[in-house]
């Protein structure tokens, strides 16, 4: 693991190790194509780490949906993005994005509320409910294209390029999902009635 600083690695410690005991399994891939993943089940307290497999070339690689559907049931989708800080501080610069799948319809196929989430967000965590399963693509979505390697560039134009994730990953989508839930604390705020 490397971090940007010791401030980063002491204020990261504490979602270090929630995964760090299952990342030493996770070093050798059981093909070019199974990218190291985190995977929040709807059974188990802490999130760990699997092996999402990914089909497609290098510049286009897309999830395998057929191997997505063992982690999350009901209809995955990939809408959450995350290649920013998010008020971690001090702020990171990200090279690459995660994405986030999960059952696009939570509610209608009466999901379990994520246990994972729950623990490590708190009860507010309460309204994401099913698995969870992030993957990561070498550059964020905000990247410009004069920042691709040249190999990179050559197969498209936005090049989506399988990486592996790891310890220093976590920190990253549990932020994403905090700035959610105070987004939503503010919009609660803005619309109640007034007094």
């Amino acid at each position: 693991m490397k971090y940007c600083s010791v401030t980063c690695q002491q204020r990261d410690a504490a979602h270090h190790n929630i995964l760090c005991s299952t990342f030493q399994n996770f070093q050798e891939r059981p093909s070019a194509n199974h990218f190291r993943s985190i995977y929040f089940p709807v059974d188990e307290l802490h999130p760990r780490f699997i092996w999402l497999r990914m089909d497609g070339t290098r510049g286009s690689h897309y999830v395998d949906n057929a191997d997505l559907s063992q982690y999350v049931s009901g209809n995955p989708y990939g809408d959450i993005f995350t290649s920013s800080h998010y008020g971690i501080t001090p702020e990171r610069e990200y090279k690459t994005m995660i994405v986030v799948q999960h059952d696009q319809n939570v509610f209608g196929n009466g999901q379990p509320v994520n246990p994972c989430l729950f623990y490590l967000l708190g009860p507010e965590a309460h309204r994401w409910r099913g698995a969870y399963v992030g993957h990561g693509y070498k550059y964020t979505a905000m990247a410009d294209s004069d920042d691709y390697d040249d190999t990179d560039a050559k197969e498209s134009d936005d090049p989506l390029i399988a990486v592996d994730l790891d310890t220093t990953s976590l920190r990253p989508f549990i932020a994403y999902f905090l700035e959610l839930m105070r987004r939503e604390r503010v919009a609660r705020a803005f619309w109640a009635p007034a007094a």
